[in-house]
């Protein structure tokens, strides 16, 4: 059984980093995302547009996960607080509960964003 798990643990390494050792996983340095009384405003100043955005705030505990969401670049959107919700389908209210922290991830086409395939950025908020 051990010897069985270390096995598929390897397989999963080595099928995992696809054997290049590059990831197709890009910082997405030039997406900004501020809270405001609105809403979670994201401005994306990436050369690219995003796809499939998912934001989750405060570590996951929210999630904002549209049908399609994307954004061009230099487009910025506002998302109001209300749009997130828990894993028991409970809104996130601002009043009630600080956010903290929140990331963002989405897919990239590679034609745009030099061979890439998707996007990531976490921001964090201190009080």
């Amino acid at each position: 059984m051990k010897h069985t798990l270390l096995i598929i643990t390897a397989l999963m390494l080595v099928v995992g980093c696809g054997g290049s050792g590059e990831s197709s996983q890009i910082d997405l340095n030039n997406v900004t995302i501020g809270n405001y009384p609105e809403g979670f405003r994201v401005t994306n100043d990436e050369k690219f547009n995003l796809y499939n955005v998912i934001l989750r705030l405060n570590g996951g505990d929210f999630k904002y996960r549209p049908s399609s969401l994307s954004i061009r670049s230099g487009q910025t959107i506002t998302i109001g607080h209300d749009r997130f919700t828990n894993r028991d389908n409970r809104y996130y209210n601002p009043y009630q509960v600080r956010a903290e922290n929140i990331s963002i991830s989405c897919d990239l086409k590679p034609e745009e964003a030099d061979g890439k395939t998707s996007g990531w950025s976490y921001f964090e908020w201190s009080y």
